[in-house]
């Protein structure tokens, strides 16, 4: 598998376990089989762009998210990477998150 794939496999598993989902819970959530999703988070298996945009769109993060490394990820793609994350949340957790911020800056 290329590099790439792997780069995808890492961050696909960063971000659902981030947004406390399961494998079959992302597998239900874009018409996959839960094998699929192990196997692209393995890095085992190619993904079809429209899958993975599929994904992204269930997800509500932006594609860049799964293309780079850390080591890669520029103040904008950290800040799209916070506001993807703080989109996902309640608003109880979000009035949180708000005050944990403040207390930081």
């Amino acid at each position: 598998m290329t590099e790439i794939y792997k780069i995808i496999a890492v961050n696909l598993k960063s971000i659902r376990t981030k947004l406390k989902l399961s494998q079959e819970n992302l597998a239900e959530l874009v018409g996959l089989d839960r094998k699929t999703i192990n196997a692209v988070e393995s890095g085992n298996k190619s993904i079809k762009l429209d899958t993975l945009m599929k994904i992204c769109n269930k997800l509500k993060i932006s594609p860049i998210e799964l293309f780079y490394t850390e080591n890669q990820a520029s103040d904008n793609d950290k800040l799209i990477l916070c506001v993807s994350l703080l989109n996902n949340l309640n608003n109880e957790k979000l009035d949180y998150a708000l005050k944990f911020l403040n207390s930081i800056k």
